[in-house]
């Protein structure tokens, strides 16, 4: 019987994978129970204070009821999916980046160039290291989508008062071609779907950068023997 090899390489990254989507999960989940239980919540609190369903007080409550439920709520939930999924993105592609710096030796380091990340990665992969991964241009959009939306989440809470103009400018075009990104009162609203997407688009592109990884050691080793 042939020995069986398990490449263990980048495995962490792979466990990760799934564990984001599962978090992903998790957190519409929790998003649709604290939805639908919150108003509730406050009916019973106003009922034990002693108003009555048609009281003004219960009429200016659910008002707060409903921007919380169709608006913070959301945006505190998702906004924040966006932010742990490009921190994930960035350092799992640094690592392999890195390790393909450490067997080819190529002249840079990711770190040492210049630019956003988007660039810089897309431009380490396809001049630096002049490997073929799949990424067309769409996904390298994508990519950039991501990365501008969690500068507005982190930098701004997802806010056109407090994010870069530039940056809001280009955010509020996509929302008028993209579906999935709404602005609503000056604030982005995302939808389960475009964050489920923007998983799944990660997903494909760290995982062909994770073959490219392996079979290229494995080519390696095949043209020294």
């Amino acid at each position: 019987m042939g020995e069986i090899k398990i490449d263990f390489r980048f495995i962490n990254i792979e466990y990760e994978i799934w564990g984001i989507n599962e978090y992903l999960k998790i957190l519409e989940d929790s998003l649709k129970y604290h939805k639908e239980q919150y108003p509730v919540k406050v009916k019973k609190q106003l009922i034990k204070k002693g108003y009555e369903v048609d009281d003004p007080e219960v009429d200016i409550e659910f008002q707060k009821v409903d921007s919380i439920v169709e608006d913070i709520l959301p945006r505190t939930f998702r906004n924040s999916f966006i932010i742990i999924l490009w921190s994930f993105y960035e350092s799992s592609s640094k690592k392999i980046c890195n390790y393909f710096y450490n067997e080819t030796y190529t002249g840079k380091k990711i770190d040492n160039m210049k630019g956003n990340f988007p660039k810089r990665i897309q431009h380490y992969i396809n001049k630096e290291l002049d490997i073929s991964v799949d990424i067309d241009s769409d996904q390298w959009e994508k990519i950039e989508k991501l990365y501008s939306l969690r500068n507005a989440f982190v930098h701004g809470h997802g806010q056109q008062k407090y994010v870069n103009k530039n940056e809001w400018n280009k955010i509020l075009e996509w929302s008028k071609e993209e579906k999935g990104i709404d602005i609503k009162h000056g604030k982005i609203l995302l939808s389960p779907n475009f964050i489920h997407d923007m998983y799944e688009m990660i997903k494909r592109h760290l995982s062909k950068l994770i073959s490219k990884a392996k079979n290229y050691e494995i080519n390696k080793s095949n043209n020294t023997s």
